[in-house]
C-alpha cells in the first residue's frame, strides 16, 4: 500500500500533541525544500562495558523539530579492543580484533594458498615456518574478518570458532509495547530489547503509531541508547509485528525497537527533505542521494555497505531510490577491484499512520520530520539476504498501458482504465463518484495491478505490485506507485489465508534457497508488510498467524516488521524495475511496490571451524 495524492503532506517537523485516544491534529502545510543542509553528528565516545539499566539513566535534552534544517546525520564509532589469550587458544571474537586490513577470501583462497592448508574436516593449518608474516583469510566469500598475523601465536597454537561464536559477534534484539504513554512505551521497549546486554547498541530502529509524540520517543530512545547510537526510524500503521507477536491497544497504540549489537558494526543515518511536490522527480532524486551519501561517509565504510535500510514520505519514492542507487553504484564502481562480493542491499518502507490522513513522520537521531528521506547504514559482519515479494498471483486478466503519467492511468488497451478494471473485477467502484479514498483501498486490497519483472531464485514468478486506490470521473485510475505506457500489467488476486500464510512459505523457500547461511544461523530480520494487507488480515483476526509465519520462517530469530503505506526491496532479477517510468533518468535495481513484503535476514555462512598454527 502506499499513498500518493490522497495523503496530505506537511512538513516542518512540530511536535505532536500528547498521545490520547485520537490522532494529534495534521500539522501546518510544510513550507517548501531549501537548499540549506543542516548536519548533527554526536560526539564519538567508547562504549563502556556495564549492565544496562534503561530506567536509571538522566534525562536527555528533548530533540527539536526540524523546521529549516533539512538533514540530520549521525554515526558510532567503532570499537577495536584487543582480546586476551587463554593458554594459546583464542576465540573468534579476539582474532577478528587484532587489526589489520580486511579480507574477503574464500575456502578456496585458503586452500591453494602454499603456508596454509584446509582439511576436510574444516580445519585451517597455517605453517607459521614458511609464513612467518601471513595472515589467515576469511572463512567464507562474503565474510569480513579482520586479519592477524600467524607469526604472534606460539607454534601449536589451536584457535576454535564455529557458529556459537559467530552468532555473538553480531547480536540483534527487539522489544515492544502498547501501553499510551509514549515514554512509558519506550521505556518498556528498551527495557526488553536491552535486557542482559553488557553494551550499548550501534544502532537503534524505532517504529511507533502516530498516537505517540515523536519528540517525546527521540528524547527518551537516546536517553536509554546513549550517546553514540545511531537512531531512525519512522511511523508505522496501527500495529508492529515481532517474534512475541502483534504489539498493539484497541487505540491502536504501538511501539517496537529493533536494536543491533556489534562491536566492529558500522552505522550512520542522515535524512534530507523532500521536495513539496511529488512530481519534482530531480529534487526527489537529489535528497535521496544527498541523505545517502552523509550517511555512507559518516558510518566510515570503505566501500559499499552491506544494506541501506530507508524510510521517506509516500509520494515519490521511486525517485528516492534514484538517487540512492546512483551513490551506492558511485561508492562500488570507486571500490574497483576491492569492491566486495557481496551486492548492496536496499530495501526498506514508507512512513503511515493508522488512517490515510497525512499524519505520518521520519525519524533521525535528534530530529523528525513529516516530509523527508531518512537513509541509514547497516555494516555488520553478518550476510544479509533480501527478499521482496508479495502474497499474490496473476490472474487471466492483462493488459497494456496505453497511457498513462506519474501514478494515474487512463488508458488500458485503448479503453477506460477504471471500466476495464472494474470489468476484470467484477464489481463497480465508481458508483457513487469520488467517494473518500478509504472506500477504494478496502475492495481493491485484493485485486491489485502488477507487471511482471522476472523470475526469483525459487523459479516462482515475481510481480511489482501497484495498489488502485480512487478512479477518477474522466474513467482514470489512481495508484501508489508509477506506471508507464507501453507496459503490460495483470490482475493480481488474493483471498485472505493466501495474505496471511503465503509470506512464510515463500520467505522460508527463498531463504532455503538462496542464502549464504542455514536457517540456524539467522541472527535477526528486518521486515516490511504492507499496511494495507495488514488491515485486510488483522479485520479477520488472523494478523498474529502473519507474525508466527515469519517466526517460523527465520529460526524463531528476533525480528521487527512494521506496516508501510510503500514497500521498497531488490527485484529478483536484473531488469530495470523503473525503465518503463516517465522522467526516470537513472538506472535502479531496487522497486518500489504496493501489497508487498520486503525482508532482510541477517546471518553467518562460516565454513571453518578450526585454525592450528604448526
Amino acid at each position: 500500500m502506499g499513498s500518493g495524492a490522497s495523503g496530505q503532506k506537511d512538513g516542518q517537523g512540530e511536535a505532536t500533541s500528547p498521545p490520547g485516544a485520537t490522532e494529534p491534529a495534521t500539522p501546518p502545510r510544510k513550507a517548501p525544500p531549501t537548499a540549506a543542509v543542516h548536519a548533527h553528528q554526536h560526539q564519538h565516545q567508547q562504549q563502556q562495558h556495564h549492565q544496562m539499566s534503561p530506567n536509571a539513566s538522566p534525562k536527555a535534552q528533548p530533540p527539536t523539530p526540524s523546521h529549516s534544517s533539512p538533514r540530520s546525520v549521525h554515526t558510532s564509532p567503532k570499537n577495536n579492543a584487543a582480546g586476551a589469550t587463554n593458554g594459546g587458544q583464542r576465540t573468534f571474537n579476539d582474532m577478528r580484533r587484532d587489526g589489520g586490513s580486511s579480507h574477503s577470501s574464500g575456502l578456496k583462497t585458503v586452500a591453494g594458498s602454499k603456508h596454509a592448508t584446509l582439511t576436510r574436516d574444516g580445519v585451517v593449518k597455517i605453517d607459521v615456518r614458511t609464513a612467518p608474516h601471513s595472515s589467515l583469510p576469511a572463512p567464507a566469500p562474503s565474510f569480513q574478518m579482520s586479519s592477524f598475523q600467524a607469526s604472534s601465536f606460539p607454534t601449536g597454537s589451536r584457535m576454535v570458532f564455529g557458529q556459537e561464536a559467530l552468532h555473538a559477534m553480531t547480536e540483534i534484539a527487539t522489544g515492544a509495547s502498547s501501553l499510551p504513554g509514549t515514554e512509558e512505551a519506550m521505556r518498556a521497549a528498551c527495557r526488553s530489547a536491552f535486557s542482559g546486554k553488557t553494551k550499548k547498541p550501534g544502532i537503534l530502529l524505532v517504529y511507533a503509531t502516530v498516537l505517540h509524540d515523536p519528540a517525546v520517543l527521540l528524547q527518551v530512545a537516546r536517553e536509554l541508547a546513549g550517546p553514540a547510537c545511531v537512531i531512525c526510524g519512522c511511523s508505522t500503521s496501527q500495529c508492529a509485528l515481532t517474534e512475541r507477536g502483534v504489539c498493539s491497544s484497541e487505540t491502536m497504540h504501538a511501539m517496537a525497537v529493533w536494536a543491533c549489537f556489534d562491536e566492529t558494526g558500522r552505522f550512520g543515518a542522515a535524512s534530507a527533505q523532500l521536495p513539496a511536490s511529488d512530481d519534482n522527480y530531480v529534487a526527489a532524486a537529489d535528497a535521496g542521494a544527498d541523505a545517502t551519501s552523509q550517511a555512507l561517509t559518516l558510518s566510515r565504510v570503505d566501500g559499499p555497505p552491506k544494506l541501506v535500510w530507508l524510510h521517506c514520505a509516500p509520494g515519490c519514492e521511486e525517485a528516492v531510490l534514484a538517487g540512492v542507487e546512483r551513490v551506492v553504484a558511485a561508492a562500488t564502481q570507486a571500490a574497483g577491484t576491492e569492491a566486495p562480493a557481496y551486492r548492496t542491499v536496499i530495501a526498506g518502507g514508507s512512513s503511515a499512520d493508522n488512517s490515510v490522513s497525512g499524519k505520518w513522520w521520519q525519524l533521525c537521531n535528534e530530529q523528525y520530520h513529516r516530509n523527508a528521506v531518512v537513509v541509514c547504514v547497516i555494516h555488520t559482519d553478518a550476510d544479509v539476504y533480501p527478499v521482496f515479494d508479495s502474497c499474490y498471483t496473476a490472474t487471466a486478466h492483462s493488459a497494456v498501458i496505453t497511457r498513462s503519467e506519474g501514478r494515474v492511468i487512463f488508458e488500458l488497451d485503448g479503453k477506460p482504465a477504471s471500466e476495464v478494471y472494474n470489468r476484470w473485477t467484477g464489481f463497480s467502484m465508481s458508483d457513487t463518484p469520488r467517494p473518500p479514498p478509504d472506500v477504494y483501498l478496502a475492495p481493491s486490497t485484493v485485486f491489485p495491478l502488477g507487471r511482471f519483472v522476472g523470475t526469483d531464485i525459487t523459479g516462482s514468478d515475481v510481480y511489482s505490485l501497484m495498489h488502485p486506490h480512487r478512479m477518477e470521473n474522466d474513467g482514470s485510475l489512481s495508484l501508489f506507485a508509477n506506471v508507464g505506457s507501453g507496459s503490460r500489467v495483470s490482475m493480481m488476486a488474493a483471498n485472505t489465508r493466501q495474505i496471511t500464510r503465503e509470506i512464510g512459505a515463500r520467505l522460508a523457500q527463498s531463504l532455503r534457497k538462496g542464502a549464504t547461511f542455514r536457517e540456524s544461523a539467522i541472527v535477526g530480520s528486518l521486515l516490511v508488510y504492507c499496511a494495507g494487507c495488514m488491515m485486510h488480515v488483522r479485520a479477520e483476526g488472523m494478523l498474529d498467524t502473519v507474525a508466527q509465519q515469519i517466526k517460523s520462517a527465520t529460526n524463531h530469530a528476533p525480528f521487527l516488521c512494521l506496516h508501510p503505506f510503500g514497500e521498497q526491496g531488490r527485484l529478483p532479477t536484473t531488469e530495470n524495475s523503473s525503465s518503463n517510468l516517465n522522467k526516470n533518468k537513472f538506472v535502479q535495481q531496487t522497486g518500489h511496490g504496493n501489497l508487498m513484503y520486503s525482508a532482510v535476514v541477517f546471518g553467518f555462512s562460516a565454513a571453518v571451524t578450526d585454525v592450528h598454527i604448526l
